[in-house]
């Protein structure tokens, strides 16, 4: 660039132009490539994290329903909710939090809270349980001590 521009100044309009669109316009291009990339990902990921959810959160609900009543009683639930969201009832937070629950997934006030309306409850967007990898081991170790 700088041998052509001692020779001539004019040149200096190629190389503007050359640069503009180099600079502006393919790395807008290769930028957005990236993040069209980067965006599928996350999306695939989002979905695979939900799925994974509710499989554990069936699994905890399978744990707690020990007679496959397809509900749990109040007792159950607290065991589900302790299991699932790391509830501990001598805290008044959590047992507020607890009692919350129980009026949105019982209105009847049956005490009884059936699985689909569980799952359906945790599978509404922005929610995340807690469940780990952690989980996943104590699940699999009560399963087969029952």
């Amino acid at each position: 660039m700088l041998p052509a521009l001692n020779v001539n100044y004019l040149f200096f309009i190629y190389f503007f132009i050359y640069l503009v669109f180099g600079l502006y316009f393919l790395l807008n291009v290769l930028l957005a490539t990236i993040f069209s990339g980067y965006k599928s990902k996350l999306a695939e990921r989002a979905i695979e994290t939900a799925n994974n959810r509710l499989i554990y959160l069936e699994k905890y609900y399978n744990l707690c329903d020990i007679a496959k009543k397809g509900y749990l009683n109040l007792n159950e639930a607290r065991k589900f909710f302790r299991l699932v969201l790391n509830f501990n009832y001598k805290k008044e937070d959590d047992v507020r939090q607890f009692k919350i629950l129980m009026k949105i997934l019982d209105p009847q006030r049956k005490n009884e809270v059936e699985k689909i309306t569980i799952m359906d409850f945790f599978a509404l967007p922005g929610f995340s349980s807690q469940i780990s990898s952690q989980d996943i081991a104590v699940i699999k170790v009560e399963q087969d001590a029952n």
